[in-house]
């Protein structure tokens, strides 16, 4: 049987599995079954669920998480990895290997810190310069270009997943020390449980170093708000905009818009100014225990000026608590709760 894991990431950015099951075959009624039971369990669709270009998944993803019974609807996009593993194959070893055509390509379909207008310019100077105008396979890619460049996602929240090497082939290696083919279900079931053990245990703390940062330029402190300009040496030839106070953080990179996760070049601010506590308000409801009960992203407001809208950000987060709290303790007396 197909054993399919369903990998996202936990607050350190590291890979989790959220489900796993096992398939008899890959088709759409098999992925159909699978996707409503992990609504079941889950109580909800997710925000986004990224997958290869396997189109019995694709009908499946489509007429299921689907906005019913008051869920959201799934947004679904292609993982770039499985697409950009394809190039020498669709186009040559020669074209890929043999010349700076693929490095070229990388620069403007990896990036997450470009606008969608630099893509568009980059991408176009590259398939005149090598004479690509015609191919059909990367005119089909470069047509579904908002299912997969990255830099469509910049104001997407847990977009940001997208943007790293495939971390559903990663997990398949992980499984792989432990799974071998033949094993009885007893014998997967308890090496499976052995695998979620280590996978648990090898979680790593947020490292808030600054070594790779070089701070250019500060401005002059206005109204409790810092703004700086800051390179990071490893991304060449890119400096971020970072602006922090003492409860807030924003940066040019959107990382925490596009998932939920603090940036370096954020720590680096924060730390510039003293900051030495991590801001609640850069910890969302999505990383806590009583995520269970609440939103994601939406529990704290993603806008373009946060540092008018992160005391009431925080007030909401708050109010959310006390009243998970007030549950927690009534139990499934929710009258109790509500009184409270």
């Amino acid at each position: 049987m197909i054993f399919a894991p369903f990998t996202s990431v936990d607050k350190h950015d590291k890979c989790v599995t959220f489900a796993a099951c096992l398939l008899s075959q890959e088709s759409v009624t098999d992925y159909s079954w699978t996707f409503s039971h992990f609504v079941k369990a889950m109580g909800r669709n997710p925000v986004v669920i990224v997958s290869d270009q396997c189109a019995a998944m694709k009908v499946a993803i489509r007429d299921t998480f689907v906005a019913v019974n008051d869920l959201v609807a799934s947004k679904h996009r292609l993982c770039m990895w499985h697409i950009m593993d394809k190039f020498p194959m669709k186009l040559g070893n020669r074209l890929c290997k043999e010349t700076d055509f693929m490095e070229k390509m990388k620069t403007y379909i990896w990036s997450s810190n470009i606008e969608i207008d630099e893509f568009e310019t980059g991408w176009g100077a590259i398939i005149k310069e090598f004479k690509l105008e015609e191919n059909k396979w990367l005119s089909d890619m470069y047509a579904i270009r908002s299912c997969w460049i990255p830099a469509y996602f910049r104001n997407e929240p847990m977009f940001g997943l997208m943007r790293t090497t495939s971390r559903s082939e990663s997990e398949n290696f992980f499984f792989s020390q432990f799974h071998k083919q033949g094993d009885t279900l007893c014998e997967f079931w308890l090496r499976f449980q052995s695998a979620m053990d280590r996978q648990r245990n090898e979680t790593e703390e947020i490292l808030a170093s600054c070594y790779d940062m070089k701070i250019k330029r500060i401005i002059k402190e206005v109204e409790g708000v810092t703004h700086l300009e800051i390179r990071d040496v490893k991304v060449k030839d890119k400096l971020f905009k970072v602006s922090v106070s003492r409860n807030h953080a924003v940066c040019s990179c959107k990382k925490f818009v596009m998932c939920g996760i603090v940036c370096r070049h954020a720590f680096c601010g924060l730390k510039q100014i003293g900051v030495t506590k991590f801001l609640r308000t850069l910890v969302l409801n999505r990383w806590m225990k009583i995520a269970e009960g609440g939103t994601s992203s939406d529990s704290v407001s993603i806008s373009n000026d946060y540092f008018k809208m992160h005391q009431t950000s925080l007030k909401l987060t708050e109010i959310w608590f006390d009243f998970r709290q007030a549950v927690n303790k009534a139990g499934v007396q929710y009258n109790k709760a509500i009184e409270y």
